[in-house]
């Protein structure tokens, strides 16, 4: 229940439509997930921790109708890597989003404790996402007691339709 309360709360962000043949618009959005499997820690031999994460979810846009991206479920895989004193660390990973008609894309990202990076893996995109392009950024949020989350992302995007 607190999953649902936690989406039918989010406030979306506009997209913007631009031509019959193609998308070039702003990738802007939620991300809602739910970890995969519980996250455990290993301490390295230098004093940080590492860890595997992994999450699966979907992508929530602002025009459902319109936008091919909206509602398209995701599964992503990377780690994570903690400073010694905790206070620094990095993270790593792609995902593999795939909506309801089989048509799939994927991004890698990046990110530090309060924000990252994403880009499209170019070429591999198929049906309405052949030829997508683009990057952004994204804030992760902290996971609930059930481990389900949200973020925010945001970036350019463009592919044809």
């Amino acid at each position: 229940m607190k999953a649902l309360n936690s989406v039918a709360a989010l406030s979306l962000v506009l997209t913007t439509f631009v031509s019959n043949d193609a998308w070039a618009e702003k990738c802007n959005g939620y991300v809602i997930s739910k970890a995969l499997a519980p996250i455990t820690m290993r301490e390295a031999s230098d004093g940080s921790k590492v860890k595997w994460i992994g999450s699966e979810g979907f992508f929530i846009v602002l025009n459902p109708t319109d936008h091919p991206a909206n509602m398209v479920n995701r599964i992503c895989a990377g780690g994570i890597k903690i400073a010694p004193d905790g206070k620094s660390g990095a993270a790593v990973g792609s995902c593999t989003y795939t909506d309801m008609e089989g048509d799939v894309f994927h991004l890698n990202w990046q990110s530090g404790f309060t924000e990252g990076t994403w880009e499209f893996v170019n070429d591999t995109g198929t049906g309405k996402f052949t030829g997508i392009s683009g990057r952004g950024k994204f804030w992760p949020s902290k996971r609930f007691d059930n481990q389900w989350g949200t973020s925010i992302w945001e970036g350019e995007c463009s592919f044809t339709k």
